[in-house]
């Protein structure tokens, strides 16, 4: 019986929140978090205001996903949060080849990379994983979800383990692109 919740169970088309919530990480992409070039800058001190600027959406992202009581907008603004990381990550690499710094250049740009690709691996996990919870228990509350491990114990087995990814728990695949940023900032 609790395999049948799992199996029926299939990701919902996007709500207006899905949809407004992909509109505010498009604008962070394309306007707000990349508002300098990707090429290396004379002047460290520019490149140094858009670093604070990617490390602040990064905890803002962060700090919004903690007050949230719905599961898909809690994943969205941690989705943010990543973004902002992976900003991070470029970031750090446009600093080291700014300053000649082979190594941090190195690792900023492939943590970056990285964390790309790790983070569309989980949060695709994970946003699974919420709308086939959404399908069985009619609700997005995150205080109403107790007991799915009895109820759905792939799909809860599964989002365990993409919340540790998302986490960067070792040894994790989270963990390594952070791991990379963190070698390259100091």
């Amino acid at each position: 019986m609790a395999e049948d919740a799992d199996a029926r169970a299939v990701s919902d088309p996007p709500t207006k929140g899905d949809r407004a919530v992909l509109h505010i990480v498009v604008d962070h992409l394309s306007g707000e978090g990349i508002d300098e070039p990707l090429l290396p800058s004379r002047e460290v001190e520019r490149e140094g205001d858009g670093f604070g600027r990617k490390c602040l959406s990064g905890l803002l992202g962060m700090l919004h996903a903690l007050g949230q009581h719905n599961l898909k907008q809690m994943l969205a603004y941690s989705g943010i949060a990543h973004v902002g990381i992976i900003l991070i990550g470029i970031g750090l690499g446009v600093l080291g080849q700014s300053t000649q710094n082979n190594a941090m250049a190195f690792l900023g740009f492939g943590g970056a990379l990285l964390h790309l690709l790790n983070h569309s691996l989980y949060q695709g996990l994970l946003f699974h994983g919420a709308g086939s919870v959404l399908i069985v228990t009619g609700t997005e509350k995150i205080n109403a979800l107790g007991g799915l491990f009895k109820k759905m114990p792939i799909t809860s087995g599964t989002f365990l383990i993409g919340s540790m990814a998302i986490s960067g728990l070792p040894p994790l695949n989270g963990f390594v692109s952070q791991w990379l940023l963190y070698v390259a900032a100091f």
